[in-house]
C-alpha cells in the first residue's frame, strides 16, 4: 500500500502550487470527504477522428476494470497516431528550426505538437479537505473546493472492500497521515529545531485539532477506539429570517456544534459571493426553505439536472464542515421521496404582510454552468442512480 510520505507529498501536491516541497507540505489538511472517483470524475475519452465519445459502464468491479482497459487502449491508439502524425511533420527538422520556423508570422500552429491524452486509472480515490480561514476575518468561500486524487490499488482495495464504510475509512487515511506527521515532529524536536516555522507545525495543529473534534482518540497502539458519533438531526436546524425592510432573508445556525447562534448577513455566513451575490449554496438552502424537506428538481425545470444536483454535493460539503457532520445531510435522490431530502430543518420565516417566499428564490438559473469545474466532474447522464455522487442511506423520519 502507498506509505505515509508517498501519501502527503501526493495530497500536498495538489494542495498547493509552490516549487518548494516544504511549503507544499505545510498546505497539508486532513481529509473531509471521500467519493467514488469513477461516479465524480466520469471518466471518458473522446476519439479525434471519429468524435465518437466512450464512457465506461459497469456493475461489478471486474466491469470496471474491462471498461477502463477497453478505453485505456482507445487512448493508446489515439497518442501513437499523435505522435506519429508529429514525427512525420517534423521529419528531418531540428528542435532550434522547428523554434525558428514557428516564430515567422502565419507559421504559429504549423507544428502542432501532438495532443497526448492520459489513460484512466485503475485504482483511483477522489476525497476533499476540510475547509479553513487563511485570516480570522476571512469569509469562507465554498465554490472551489479541491478534489483530490489518490491512485493506489491496495489503499483503493482497503477502503472498498475492507473498510467499506466511508465515515471509517476518513479516520483511517487521517490516521495514516497524523502517525507519520507525529513521527516527524518527534525527529523535529529531538534536533532541537522545532518551531513554528518548522514544516510539521501547521499539519501537526490542524491534524490534532481534527482529531479533538471528532471526538476521536488513540492507545498505545494507534489504533482507533472511538469513531465519528453520528449525528442528531433534529439537533441542527438554520433558519431564514426575511425582513419586510431587507430584501435578503438573514440566516441563523443553530446546533451543539455552533457557538454562535445569532442572526448574521449570509455574508458573514460564507454564502455570498460578494455582499449582494447569493452563491449556489445559498440559493439551495433557500430553495429547501421554501420548498419543504425534499426538492423535486421538477418544480425547478429551469435548472439543469446535472446542475441542481452539484448544487446538492456542494451544499452537502458545506453542511457537513459548518456543523462538523460525519454523514451527509441531504439524501441521495429517491424515487420513493421524487427528491432530495435534507435531514436537518431549514425553514424561512416571514413577517406578516412580507414577500411571497418563492419570491425570494433567483429565478435566472439558466446561465449556472459547471463547464471549467473540472475539480468536481461530471454525472452519468446515462444512469438515473448518479442524480447524487453521495452514497448516503434513504432517509426515515
Amino acid at each position: 500500500m502507498i506509505s505515509p510520505r508517498s501519501l502527503i507529498l501526493t495530497l500536498s501536491d495538489q494542495l498547493s502550487d509552490s516549487p518548494l516541497q516544504a511549503e507544499r507540505i505545510k498546505a497539508l489538511l486532513p481529509i473531509n470527504s471521500i467519493y467514488d472517483y469513477y461516479k465524480v470524475s466520469f471518466p471518458r475519452f473522446k476519439d479525434q477522428q471519429t468524435g465518437k465519445i466512450h464512457s465506461i459502464k459497469w456493475e461489478t468491479e471486474e466491469d470496471r476494470l474491462k471498461e477502463i482497459d477497453r478505453i485505456n487502449a482507445l487512448i493508446k491508439t489515439h497518442n501513437n497516431r499523435e505522435n506519429k502524425r508529429y514525427a512525420e511533420l517534423t521529419k528531418g527538422l531540428s528542435d532550434d528550426e522547428i523554434f525558428e520556423i514557428s516564430g515567422i508570422p502565419g507559421n504559429e500552429d504549423l507544428f502542432e505538437e501532438p495532443n497526448i491524452i492520459n489513460p484512466i486509472p485503475l485504482w483511483s480515490i477522489s476525497c476533499s479537505p476540510i475547509m479553513i480561514r487563511s485570516a480570522p476575518d476571512e469569509a469562507l468561500h465554498y465554490d472551489n473546493i479541491n478534489l483530490l486524487v489518490i491512485d493506489d490499488e491496495e489503499l483503493y482495495k482497503k477502503i472498498y472492500c475492507d473498510i467499506k464504510d466511508i465515515d471509517q475509512s476518513i479516520v483511517f487515511l487521517n490516521q495514516l497521515i497524523f502517525d507519520y506527521i507525529e513521527q516527524q515532529v518527534r525527529k523535529t524536536k529531538n534536533n532541537e529545531t522545532w518551531n513554528e516555522q518548522s514544516m510539521w507545525f501547521n499539519p501537526y495543529r490542524i491534524f490534532f485539532e481534527w482529531f479533538q473534534l471528532n471526538s476521536i482518540q488513540k492507545n498505545k497502539e494507534h489504533h482507533l477506539n472511538k469513531t465519528i458519533q453520528s449525528p442528531r438531526w433534529n439537533q441542527h436546524s438554520i433558519i431564514f429570517h426575511q425582513a419586510r425592510t431587507n430584501n435578503i432573508p438573514f440566516i441563523r445556525f443553530i446546533s451543539p456544534n455552533i457557538e454562535n447562534n445569532a442572526l448574521m448577513h449570509p455574508y458573514g455566513a460564507g454564502l455570498y459571493v460578494n455582499q449582494t451575490t447569493p452563491n449556489k449554496i445559498y440559493e439551495t438552502l433557500l430553495m429547501f426553505a421554501t420548498g419543504g424537506r425534499t426538492l423535486n428538481p421538477a418544480n425547478y425545470p429551469n435548472i439543469n439536472i446535472n446542475n441542481l444536483s452539484q448544487m446538492i454535493r456542494r451544499t452537502n460539503l458545506w453542511l457537513m464542515e459548518k456543523f462538523n457532520l460525519s454523514e451527509k445531510p441531504i439524501s441521495k435522490y429517491s424515487r420513493i421521496r421524487v427528491g432530495y431530502t435534507i435531514r436537518i430543518s431549514v425553514t424561512l420565516t416571514t413577517p406578516q404582510g412580507g414577500p411571497d417566499a418563492m419570491e425570494l428564490l433567483d429565478s435566472g438559473h439558466d446561465g449556472i454552468s459547471f463547464e471549467d469545474d473540472n475539480e468536481l466532474g461530471r454525472l452519468n447522464p446515462d444512469s438515473e442512480d448518479n442524480l447524487d455522487d453521495f452514497d448516503s442511506n434513504e432517509y426515515s423520519p
